[in-house]
């Protein structure tokens, strides 16, 4: 149902961040601060460590794992791989002073194109393997391609509302400035969330409309949305929930249609992908992906973060996918030594043959230069 918007396919190649320690406890990777409101502690997710172990010396199977809690992994919060290509192979179970940590595996075979789960819900996640031959060697390059979410341009800047903390205020006075904060922005996600519903309508029409009826319905909800707003004004904002789409997801399906004259199912639809999209940004925000690349070659060129001989590392925090795709690339080369030596040979003659040619052309201009002096 959801479409990705303009900017789609734009893509961000670069160095990443240091590594980050995916071993301390999820809640020092977390930056949200609504993540202190005690009416949210029951909805929100953990981070899941996700790994993939990619080795390329032979007919070696692609590892990915992910561990975190059961809510993540177990209750499905986050997308596994697909089962068609994936194969699951096993979990474990580790007891840490967070709690019960899961690990579960899968694995598959190496091939051109593979697709992997870390993407939004309407796009696809991937990694290529392609090995071109020349006629002094091999070139292979291998690509990951994390899709990136286009948070501020499908949901906003969350923090956007969110004021700076002020000294001459109290600790709990300026959480509660900013959990006022986050109410704005959460107000404007679901405007933003709103739009979206109605141009991926006029989209799926393709016709000449009346667009009065978008701007209707627009103001409509708008209205909703600051009556709904009114009635958190006496109450403590650290005790209010950001969770509202249970409260809001009927009115704007109704709000929609009587506007436009479309399907009640067809907006239903619209409205739960486009909220399951921002949870899928919800959950995998505070994850970190751990991507470990095994590249044999003569000579092996990379942006990594890390390396160890042959093996490559990247360490990626799941907020860097906010915005733009990331690839993480490498490419190795591998000649043929005995073509290259011949190579060799045959230029080394030719620029021998030309400095001999050069040198005797030198002599006999030398020689003639002296016999008109004697003359």
């Amino acid at each position: 149902m959801y479409s990705e918007g303009p900017g789609a396919n734009k893509t961000e190649t670069r160095r990443l961040a240091a590594p980050r320690a995916t071993n301390l406890p999820c809640s020092m990777h977390m930056k949200r601060s609504l993540l202190v409101l005690p009416a949210l502690l029951l909805l929100l997710p953990g981070c899941v460590h996700h790994r993939f172990l990619v080795d390329l010396r032979g007919d070696e199977p692609i590892r990915y794992s992910a561990a975190g809690d059961t809510l993540d992994l177990i209750d499905r919060r986050i997308m596994h791989p697909d089962s068609a290509i994936w194969t699951y192979t096993g979990f474990e179970r580790d007891s840490t002073s967070e709690g019960i940590v899961w690990t579960l595996q899968w694995q598959t075979n190496q091939a051109d194109t593979l697709p992997h789960p870390i993407a939004p819900p309407e796009r696809q996640g991937y990694m290529t393997d392609e090995s071109r031959h020349f006629g002094i060697g091999t070139r292979r390059t291998w690509e990951m391609r994390l899709q990136g979410w286009h948070v501020n341009q499908h949901y906003g800047n969350q923090y956007e509302f969110v004021p700076s903390p002020d000294p001459d205020l109290s600790r709990r006075e300026n959480q509660q400035a900013e959990a006022v904060g986050l109410q704005k922005s959460t107000a404007r996600r679901y405007m933003l969330q709103f739009q979206e519903m109605l141009t991926l309508w006029r989209e799926k029409e393709d016709a000449s409309f009346d667009s009065s009826a978008l701007h209707e319905a627009m103001s409509t909800f708008r209205n909703y949305l600051q009556a709904h707003l009114m009635t958190f004004k006496h109450r403590d904002p650290m005790e209010v929930s950001l969770e509202w789409y249970p409260e809001l997801r009927r009115p704007m399906i109704d709000i929609a249609s009587e506007a436009t004259g479309g399907s009640e199912q067809w907006f239903t639809q619209a409205a739960d992908s486009i909220e399951h999209r921002w949870k899928t940004w919800v959950d995998i925000e505070d994850d970190d992906i751990t991507v470990q690349l095994i590249m044999p070659g003569t000579w092996v060129f990379a942006e990594e973060d890390s390396s160890a001989g042959d093996t490559l590392f990247w360490f990626v925090a799941g907020e860097d996918l906010s915005g733009e795709d990331i690839v993480l690339r490498a490419q190795a080369w591998t000649p043929v030594w005995w073509v290259v030596i011949l190579a060799g040979v045959g230029v080394g003659m030719i620029v021998g043959s030309v400095v001999n040619r050069r040198r005797h052309a030198k002599q006999a201009w030398e020689q003639e230069n002296d016999e008109r002096r004697v003359a």
